[in-house]
């Protein structure tokens, strides 16, 4: 279960709990019984998708999470060319204004 959650934690479903908890709890300067509401909005989501079965949004929760966001299968540099993280080819700085 905690290895869910884990993977639940980086999920756009945690996202839009966390975000539900933020805007319920300013609302609680309306009435504080919003608070109880936004408990529950941030509480339910990992319970109900867990019986479900992961539900949509909690993908890679058993696996590598964390990678480049390409499809090429490796946790590297991702740019057009190669290692150094820009895609001007050389590690320095370009100004617009040629200084």
């Amino acid at each position: 279960m905690w290895t869910y959650y884990r993977g639940y934690t980086h999920s756009a479903a945690h996202a839009g709990a966390a975000a539900a908890l933020s805007a319920f709890g300013l609302f609680t300067f309306v009435d504080p019984l919003f608070a109880i509401v936004g408990v529950v909005a941030y509480v339910c989501p990992p319970v109900v998708l867990y019986y479900l079965d992961g539900g949509p949004g909690v993908d890679g929760v058993d696996g590598d999470s964390h990678g480049d966001g390409d499809s090429d299968g490796e946790d590297g540099d991702s740019d057009t060319d190669g290692s150094d993280g820009d895609f001007d080819g050389d590690d320095g700085d370009t100004d617009s204004d040629g200084s």
